[in-house]
């Protein structure tokens, strides 16, 4: 017997109407599990529209005038939906969102990517009461005051992460093994470079990519080795190898760390 999947109860809330328009023919054409029982031009119709139908699913744009996204959510007793932001490109917003590990898009809206988030909603539970805090605290400070927390993707949820306990990372194909200073290991539903990307984008990083597989914290290297072709020693007592494409660039840094 086909089991149906479950119908996605969902709320659109953009200031712009081609947006809106764009979001909805893309979810009634490819995403049969979706359906939209509400749409919203701002702020307040969309808590209105939240608190009249019980949405399993928001879209939500963030800068919107008069009462922006986050304003609209502080404003709701409890959010007991699943979130995805909606946004026009800005660097510092996408690391907010990467950083915080909520789904977004990009505008103009792409289908493929509209797709591709829906079933990564359906294949997992959303626990995202931290991740929002997280996503306010990158969106909303100044750079020179970024948060030191990251949030991990793991198969059962997120862990937020103080950046500096992050020992080392190691490739897994699409995954990341992290290790941490704790001695504790989580196994990352992300790529190395990704991980990469995000953690250099702190402005105290200390963060270096000794190997194509292997990203490291400078503060737990204990020793560098002239031996192997190169190998650096943790203070957790593991060997990893030094790539030779990478040593001059290593030990420049790692002698003036």
């Amino acid at each position: 017997m086909k089991v149906e999947k479950k119908q996605l109860r969902t709320i659109l809330i953009d200031d712009e109407e081609n947006c809106l328009d764009v979001m909805q023919i893309v979810l009634e054409k490819h995403c049969p599990q979706v359906q939209v029982v509400a749409r919203a031009s701002n702020g307040l119709q969309g808590l209105k529209a939240i608190i009249t139908h019980e949405p399993d699913l928001v879209f939500l744009d963030i800068e919107m005038p008069k009462m922006d996204g986050f304003q609209m959510l502080e404003a709701l007793e409890q959010i007991d939906f699943t979130l995805v932001f909606t946004t026009a490109y800005d660097r510092f917003a996408i690391r907010a969102f990467k950083f915080s590990a909520f789904d977004y898009l990009l505008k103009p809206i792409d289908e493929e990517e509209v797709i591709k988030t829906i079933q990564n909603i359906e294949a997992r539970l959303s626990t995202q009461t931290e991740r929002l805090s997280l996503l306010k605290e990158h969106y909303q400070s100044d750079e020179k005051k970024m948060p030191q927390r990251l949030a991990l993707a793991h198969s059962k949820g997120f862990q937020l992460t103080d950046v500096q306990a992050i020992v080392s990372c190691e490739s897994d194909g699409n995954y990341t093994k992290v290790h941490l200073s704790n001695g504790a290991k989580i196994m990352v539903i992300r790529p190395i470079h990704s991980l990469e990307e995000a953690l250099q984008s702190f402005e105290s990083h200390s963060f270096f990519r000794i190997h194509r597989q292997h990203l490291v914290n400078l503060k737990y290297i204990k020793n560098y080795l002239n031996t192997e072709g190169g190998q650096v020693e943790l203070t957790d007592g593991r060997l990893l190898p030094l790539a030779r494409n990478r040593r001059d660039d290593f030990l420049s840094l790692f002698t003036k760390f």
